[in-house]
């Protein structure tokens, strides 16, 4: 029985399943101390850079409270 590909756009048209990795393991490093590093250009975010973005990505409701 032959199956269709589907498009990436129609899984995922926003990058949510991206978003939603980054934000988890940010939260994740940071309960755990751990430092994170963007890879692209290897910044280090800072500790309190963290606590703001995962404040936000939880009032946006890509992370459960």
């Amino acid at each position: 029985m032959a199956v269709r590909s589907l498009p990436l756009q129609l899984l995922n048209p926003e990058g949510e399943f991206y978003r939603r990795c980054f934000y988890h393991t940010l939260d994740s490093d940071l309960r755990a101390g751990r430092p994170m590093a963007v890879r692209n250009n290897e910044k280090i975010i800072s500790v309190a850079e963290a606590q703001r973005m995962i404040a936000r990505a939880r009032a946006q409701g890509w992370l459960s409270h």
